[in-house]
């Protein structure tokens, strides 16, 4: 449970995602959709389903929303940028998307903590 968050380097990803914001060259692009949105989604989605599993869903299920959000947002800066997003809005969202995902990997330690406590 929480694999996803817990035992998977986001560093990768997020370092894509961050080169590709000032050098939108196609492969920078490819790799900051496919090779870090795209992962970084579906971690997001893995870890959804391991809090609806233990009924904690309803307690984080706002900040995931809005982090599937940030990542529409910048899915969408990297693919025609129809909303006018500056590089400067760009980097604001990804410093969400890196704080956020360590902040999930908090919640899901302190899940974890807290079952062994009760066992």
């Amino acid at each position: 449970m929480f694999d996803s968050i817990l035992t998977e380097s986001s560093s990768c990803q997020l370092e894509r995602i961050r080169n590709a914001i000032s050098n939108k060259s196609e492969s920078s692009v490819y790799a900051a959709m496919d090779l870090g949105l795209s992962i970084l989604k579906d971690r997001i989605d893995r870890f959804r389903s391991d809090l609806d599993a233990i009924g904690k869903l309803g307690d984080w299920e706002s900040e995931l929303v809005t982090y599937n959000r940030a990542i529409e947002v910048m899915e969408g800066y990297y693919s025609g940028n129809s909303k006018g997003l500056t590089e400067y809005d760009a980097r604001i969202y990804y410093g969400h998307l890196d704080r956020q995902l360590q902040h999930f990997s908090g919640i899901a330690s302190e899940i974890i903590d807290s079952a062994g406590d009760e066992a």
